[in-house]
């Protein structure tokens, strides 16, 4: 079993687990004699951890070739690298985009329209001015002028690409892929499983996961969903466990990233309308669509809109599987709920649960 670790969304800084138990368990899950080798490749990537399980005879020197496709997609996306394409984009410079980033950048407004604007890659200026990206210490809030003039810096319609080039309506808007990022990793390194001619792995770029093909005892590949911790640096627990063949899942959480003044907790996750950290009270939203990028990028979109609203999102889009963990109190933190938590799925949400 894999433990599916939530991710921090807001900056590319995840809550690093390399945690030997999570590969002792799916090491556990296949047989003592298997017809073909499980091969493990882990290593660090954007601020966290990947983890790589496949069925092949060798390793095939993947591990280089992997770290190779991570450290050039930093290059176009990481906003921890100052030389990075993303960070070039957002101080202005004039930059000749590359394919993966404008297939990013579209895939990421495709998301945008479909949730009418809560999934919004130009939230960079809010996420910055509340103390969520690089070096920017510890969390803030501000005036309802300050958010005024913010919110003058985002709304992905106000942006667009003409001949490689990125066109901003307004000088200061900055991009941020972070919410998008890991997912699509994943979907990048099982593209370049299968060029090996590899089509039974289990890829995990800091918690967003995609699974291919069945294990050697014909099972498909099982994955932990985290229960909401108290804290950011409480231990991980499971809350519920999934099956995974040929899908890709990724959960979002605001439990482990937020900062707390005078008592009250302000969640990284914040609403690209409002410019303000959400308030209602679900605590993590867990996706299930066949693309790991696009699992990612709705479930920071579901983490926006609430319980709710994602619900009757889901019965206008059935194709997305969606369990959801929520509190009654948008004001209450998980230590809080004594009782246990809220959950709600969408119908065909249990069939990866009771294989």
């Amino acid at each position: 079993m894999l433990f599916s670790f939530l991710k921090n969304r807001g900056t590319t800084s995840i809550i690093c687990m390399f945690l030997a138990f999570g590969f002792a368990f799916l090491g556990g899950c296949t047989p003592k004699n298997p017809k073909t080798p499980l091969q493990k490749i882990e290593g660090i990537a954007q601020g966290s951890y990947y983890q790589i399980s496949y069925y092949g005879t060798n390793k095939q020197n993947l591990q280089s070739s992997i770290d190779s496709i991570l450290q050039v997609f930093d290059m176009c996306a990481s906003l921890w690298q100052d030389s990075s394409l993303i960070s070039k984009v957002n101080r202005g410079e004039k930059v000749v985009l590359d394919s993966m980033f404008i297939d990013m950048f579209n895939k990421s407004c495709e998301i945008s329209e479909l949730t009418d604007g809560a999934f919004d890659i130009t939230v960079g200026p809010l996420v910055q001015a509340y103390g969520f990206s690089k070096g920017n210490g510890k969390g803030a809030i501000f005036s309802a002028a300050k958010l005024d003039s913010l919110l003058a810096n985002v709304g992905w319609k106000k942006i667009h690409i003409v001949n490689q080039h990125l066109i901003k309506e307004v000088p200061n808007m900055k991009i941020d892929f972070n919410a998008i990022a890991q997912g699509y990793c994943a979907d990048l390194i099982g593209k370049y499983l299968e060029s090996r001619g590899i089509d039974r792995y289990l890829v995990d770029i800091g918690g967003e996961i995609t699974a291919k093909g069945v294990k050697d005892n014909g099972e498909a590949w099982t994955i932990g969903i985290e229960k909401p911790a108290p804290n950011a640096g409480a231990n991980p627990a499971i809350f519920t466990k999934l099956h995974l063949e040929n899908l890709s899942l990724v959960t979002s959480g605001n439990y482990r990233k937020y900062f707390e003044i005078n008592g009250k907790r302000y969640s990284h996750t914040i609403d690209p309308t409002t410019g303000c950290p959400i308030k209602h009270g679900l605590l993590s939203a867990s996706v299930i669509c066949k693309e790991a990028w696009k699992a990612d990028a709705l479930a920071t979109a579901f983490m926006v809109m609430g319980v709710e609203k994602t619900q009757n999102f889901i019965k206008l889009h059935p194709e997305y599987e969606v369990f959801l963990i929520y509190s009654n109190n948008e004001n209450s933190h998980p230590q809080d709920s004594n009782k246990g938590f809220q959950t709600w799925s969408s119908k065909g949400f249990k069939t990866f649960t009771s294989r």
